[in-house]
């Protein structure tokens, strides 16, 4: 006698608040159309330089190279260093005090990050303030941390009482990305200062996203870190040629460093 199956098991319902990713619709739009040209997403049309395959091809045919292996879970020491000399050499970034984490693309960083500060399963939905235009990712990644993301009108160069007027007693952190995704904007160096400034004054942490940082050639540093508040995650892509778009690492830089007991944090991130 067969038994009668049970139900179907669902997916989380949580899932049903997650923005849908504009990125897989137009691709569905794109594969509709053929020939049409998407200029959603910049994708290099080229393979990599032959200096990056040839060093590649060396490093996995060195048994000792351990690329066959789990690596340092922060980052490889030699990488690490020549991250923390880019970021203080052509950014002016004082690093002191601070932890340096390497990670596959800033989206990587910044979910990361939102887990930390979003605190999922809270009584009362932590809030991310998102000037306008945002990233969409960003509010994916918010959600899936159980936070709540407030998307605040603050202009295409954010004003500052704006963005003050939007602080609640929720008020996780703000976010900045610069040169902003999708409108290209390049926020100033003071009104950078101005929103760490504010952070600090209001007790939320900045997240200063710089995910195209080096394509901006006419770009202001990244600058120091202005009287950061207390713990002040920062992701960034680190992109050093404007050919290399498609190929991003990241890095998540961190003031000060994670306590003992939450520095595995990224972990299930850079094993899985």
């Amino acid at each position: 006698m067969m038994e009668t199956p049970g139900p179907v098991p669902q997916a989380a319902s949580s899932l049903d608040r997650v923005l849908s990713p504009v990125i897989a619709e137009l691709g569905g739009w794109v594969r509709q159309t053929p020939g049409t040209l998407s200029l959603a997403q910049g994708m290099v049309g080229w393979s990599p330089p032959d200096g990056v395959l040839s060093a590649l091809a060396v490093a996995l045919q060195d048994p000792g190279s351990g690329l066959h292996r789990y690596g340092a879970v922060q980052g490889e020491p030699p990488l690490l260093e020549a991250i923390q000399r880019h970021l203080g050499t052509h950014h002016h970034l004082d690093l002191e005090g601070s932890e340096l984490w390497v990670t596959a693309g800033s989206n990587m960083a910044f979910s990361a990050m939102a887990q930390v500060i979003c605190g999922a399963g809270a009584a009362d939905a932590a809030e991310v303030i998102l000037p306008l235009p945002y990233y969409f990712n960003h509010v994916m990644a918010i959600q899936l941390a159980g936070g709540l993301p407030v998307p605040v009108d603050a202009g295409l160069i954010p004003d500052l009482e704006r963005l003050e007027a939007a602080i609640t007693p929720r008020t996780r952190a703000i976010v900045t990305v610069s040169p902003n995704n999708p409108s290209g904007v390049v926020i100033p160096q003071r009104v950078l200062a101005g929103i760490n400034a504010l952070c600090a004054r209001r007790g939320c942490f900045t997240s200063a996203m710089r995910p195209m940082a080096l394509l901006c050639m006419a770009m202001s540093p990244i600058g120091a870190r202005d009287r950061l508040p207390a713990a002040v995650p920062t992701p960034s892509r680190s992109i050093p040629y404007p050919r290399r778009t498609a190929w991003p690492a990241g890095g998540l830089v961190t003031w000060p460093p994670p306590s003992s007991s939450r520095r595995p944090w990224p972990r299930f991130r850079t094993r899985c």
